[in-house]
């Protein structure tokens, strides 16, 4: 599982909904691929949502899902910054 992946699994989990804003792209969640996806991902990034419930969640996992491959932290680190948050 990339660090990618695990932020938006996080993101899912506090908001009940995916960071991406799928419609704002044209593409129902409910019916698209993971090929699909990836080939409109390449051309242009959506917007991503908000966790308004928790902000310094939202700061940590958009540091991440926004950062480039080579960009982003370890695993460990976001671990650590999951850890310091204020509950």
């Amino acid at each position: 599982m990339s660090l990618n992946t695990l932020a938006a699994g996080l993101w899912w989990a506090a908001t009940n909904s995916w960071p991406l804003d799928y419609t704002h792209l044209g593409i129902d969640p409910a019916t698209f691929t993971a090929k699909g996806l990836r080939g409109v991902l390449v051309r242009r990034w959506p917007p991503l949502g908000r966790i308004a419930a928790w902000p310094q969640l939202e700061e940590v996992l958009r540091s991440i899902l926004t950062a480039r491959p080579s960009e982003r932290p370890s695993a460990l680190h976001l671990a650590q910054w999951l850890r310091s948050l204020p509950s």
